[in-house]
Parts: C-alpha cells; sequence; structure tokens
C-alpha cells in the first residue's frame, strides 16, 4: 500500500483497515438490501438512461483531484445518486456522449442489471450508429 503514489488513496486505504466488523457487516445488509430493489426495477425495465453526470465534463485545467462540482440548479437529487448507487449495487453501466453544454461535452449513461453487459453494449452501438456525437469535438478546437 505504501507504495502507492496517490496520498488521498493511501489514507483512504488505511482508514479502511479500522472499520469494525460489525459496521462492515452492516454496510453489507444495506448493501444487498439497495440490490433487492434494483432487481424489482429491473424485473420491469431493461435498462436505465440518464445523464452521465449533472453538468459538462470537467474542464481541462481543473484538478480531478478536488471531486465534482456541484450539479446546476433544478438538478433532480434522483440523477446525482444513481451513480455511486449502481456502484454500490454492483450494477454495469456504459457511458456514451450526446452533445455539449458550455462547450463541454456531456454524456448519457445506460445502467443495466447485473450481468447484462451485452445488452448494454448493444444499446451504445446502436445508438452510436445512429449518431456522430463520438465523433465530434467542442466547438472552436
Amino acid at each position: 500500500m505504501d507504495e502507492l503514489a496517490d496520498a488521498a488513496q493511501i489514507a483512504g486505504l488505511k482508514a479502511a483497515l479500522e472499520v469494525p466488523a460489525k459496521d462492515y457487516l452492516k454496510a453489507m445488509r444495506v448493501r444487498r438490501a439497495i440490490q433487492e430493489e434494483f432487481s424489482k426495477l429491473f424485473a420491469q425495465v431493461d435498462a436505465l438512461v440518464a445523464p452521465g453526470r449533472a453538468g459538462g465534463a470537467t474542464k481541462i485545467d481543473q484538478p480531478l483531484d478536488r471531486g465534482a462540482a456541484p450539479p446546476p440548479a433544478g438538478t433532480p437529487q434522483g440523477l446525482a445518486g444513481l451513480i455511486p448507487a449502481g456502484n454500490l449495487a454492483g450494477l454495469p453501466a456504459i457511458v456514451l456522449p450526446c452533445g455539449f453544454a458550455d462547450n463541454l461535452p456531456v454524456a448519457l449513461q445506460v445502467v443495466g442489471a447485473p450481468y447484462s453487459e451485452n445488452l448494454l453494449l448493444a444499446v451504445g452501438a446502436g445508438f452510436q450508429s445512429r449518431t456522430d456525437w463520438h465523433k465530434r469535438r467542442p466547438p472552436g478546437l
């Protein structure tokens, strides 16, 4: 662990070693409840489509280790929570470029049930075969 270059990552990994087993087990029970709710949802739909993030991409001159910018005013709270909830539940997702806002790329994400990677790749290929967003660059570049 000490061979890692990122001090914040080292600190996070070391802090995780201090989590008591009872807290870890409680977190795993919460994770399982979240997975069960997503399972109910995916019994009704094949995939979820949502914005890849609440705003545009990070500007090239902004550090990536400072966290994401706050979402634009009026952004529904559920959109901000889909990525972490999907990560927690172990759901596969694909993110596809779909336009620009303020000359920064924006994307959509498609989230699927566990083991639906082939479906997600097919959706992504279908989207890209019908659009050319993945070939475009921001205006002025």
